[in-house]
This record gives structure tokens, C-alpha cells and sequence, in this order.
């Protein structure tokens, strides 16, 4: 993904990962506090400038997240210093979890972002989101309950560009989506 060098920031941008029952997508499931057998979310994302959080666009990198334990209707934004908000949730990813520094991407740059999600087995706390940023471990989040059956699981992939205000100049690049059940790594050309 690259962002264009003017990018002000947007609400979302990235990646998602969403479990989904029957009919639900993520347009029906936003908003909606998962149950453990309706949906599980997880988006790469950006933390807007506006929102007083990030240096400068397009912001810190997060994971937006619908779980079974969220603190609100809206899904828990996850940083990878174990930085949770809403902050009621703050030790969600349990002792064993690792803080890394928060990241922000350049403008005018590609970067090959990388999206995990294991869903937990239902009654355990052992489901993982994990983040990559150029083959970097950038976020990690253990822990979590994303579903209490065995038919939920992940099930779509989507792209993400969402402003709930408009801004001008929110371009921004996908190139090279790639969907898979083990880890790949980035993208490396030959000289």
C-alpha cells in the first residue's frame, strides 16, 4: 500500500480480515458487538492525525478489531504497545504479550503490509491478530476471543477506504493482494 505524498488521513485505510456468519458482511457488522457466533473483525489500519494521536499522516498504525470482549459497540483499536482503546481494555493480550514501538508510515512510499488472524478455539483465549510491516513483526496481539463456535471463521477478505468526513487528497495504492493460510513475506525482486 502507499499512501499519496498530500494524504491527510483517513478513518480507515487497509486491510480486513472478517469472520462472518451467513449473511453478514462488513457493512452489517459495523456497529454490532460480536456474540461469538455473528462476526469477528480484524483491519489493519491507521489512527487519523485528527484524533490528536499520531505525528503526521496517515497516522499510527492499529489494529481495529471486533471481539467478543470489546468495550464498546464500535470495535477496540489495538497499538502495538499494548496501548488499547477504549482504555477499559487495556491488559486484554494477557502477561506473555510483547510491546513493540508504535509506527507510522512515510507518504509517497510503498510498504507491504501483512495481515494474521487465528481464531481462538471456542471457550480459550488463544486467538492472535498479528501485523507485519515490510516483513517487520509490527503488532501482536494474543489472547483473544474472536469466536465460541467452530463454524465461525474467517471468510472474507476485504480492502478498506472509509472517511466518515470528507478530505481532499485521500489517495492511496493496492497493488499485489495476495490471500493465504501460511505466511509468505514481502514481495522481492531480482537485480
Amino acid at each position: 500500500m502507499k499512501y499519496a505524498k498530500e494524504f491527510p488521513g483517513c478513518h480507515h485505510t487497509g486491510m480486513a480480515i472478517l469472520g462472518a456468519a451467513p449473511g453478514v458482511t462488513i457493512g452489517s457488522s459495523t456497529g454490532v458487538r460480536p456474540d461469538g457466533r455473528n462476526h469477528f473483525t480484524a483491519l489493519v489500519d491507521t489512527m487519523p492525525t485528527w484524533t490528536g494521536s499520531s505525528p503526521h499522516p496517515p497516522g499510527y498504525m492499529d489494529i481495529y478489531c471486533y471481539h467478543m470482549d470489546q468495550g464498546r459497540k464500535w470495535g477496540d483499536i489495538f497499538f502495538p504497545t499494548g496501548e488499547v482503546y477504549p482504555p477499559e481494555n487495556d491488559g486484554l493480550f494477557g502477561e506473555h504479550f510483547v510491546p513493540r514501538p508504535n509506527a507510522n508510515a512515510e507518504r509517497d512510499r510503498w510498504y507491504c503490509y501483512e495481515l494474521m488472524v487465528q481464531a481462538n478455539t471456542p471457550g480459550e483465549r488463544d486467538g492472535r491478530v498479528a501485523f507485519w510491516v515490510n516483513g517487520k513483526l509490527t503488532g501482536d496481539f494474543p489472547n483473544l476471543r474472536l469466536r465460541s463456535v467452530t463454524t465461525l471463521k474467517a471468510n472474507q477478505i476485504i480492502i478498506v477506504s472509509y472517511s466518515s468526513s470528507v478530505h481532499p487528497n485521500v489517495t492511496h495504492w493496492y497493488d499485489d493482494t495476495v490471500a493465504a493460510t501460511s505466511y509468505i513475506g514481502p514481495q522481492v525482486t531480482a537485480k
